[in-house]
């Protein structure tokens, strides 16, 4: 599915496809640009070089736009998206005391509601942008991250607002297959 196509009269945005992937195996799906792919194991280790990283990492070719998706071994109720995601607020609020963190948001726009931040790193002379979403799935807490150059924003939050509002929620099966 094209999102944004450049050959658009009065679009003066780079061409974006969207490609639907699973988040989590039979469980969880949504749109992300097709750049998107498993981050490499160089990058993967400069990026992330703890143990317990998310399921899933993912970026485009020069590492520079990246999306991170977690289903954590946690309980956690759609109602209660709202509290977790200002817990986590404020955790990174403590971790990253001198960058710009904005209030949560919650986004109600597709099937999965999911509460979210944005905060903007310094690093050097440049500024990336990174969204922390948290929401619930089969009752357990998801975390998504997405970060991009502050020189692409406007593509990415509205590339983000896609992800939320495509996030699908597979029918649980039984031992027999059949949905419940």
């Amino acid at each position: 599915m094209i999102f944004y196509d450049q050959e658009m009269e009065g679009c003066q945005q780079e061409t974006v496809v969207l490609k639907r992937i699973e988040l989590a195996p039979e469980v969880l799906t949504a749109e992300i640009p097709q750049q998107m792919e498993p981050m490499s194991g160089a990058f993967r280790d400069m990026f992330y070089p703890y143990d317990n990283r998310p399921e899933v990492i993912l970026s485009d070719r020069e590492g520079s736009a990246q999306l991170t998706f977690a289903m954590l071994d946690k309980d956690m109720l759609p109602g209660e998206c709202g509290d977790a995601a200002e817990a986590v607020r404020s955790y990174t609020e403590e971790e990253y005391p001198h960058n710009w963190i904005s209030p949560v948001v919650c986004f109600r726009g597709g099937e999965v509601p999911v509460c979210w931040f944005l905060m903007i790193l310094t690093e050097e002379d440049r500024q990336r942008h990174h969204v922390k979403a948290v929401f619930s799935v089969w009752g357990r807490f998801c975390l998504a991250t997405f970060t991009y150059p502050e020189q692409e924003r406007t593509k990415w939050e509205a590339i983000v607002k896609r992800f939320f509002s495509t996030l699908h929620i597979e029918e649980r099966k039984d031992e027999t297959g059949a949905g419940y």
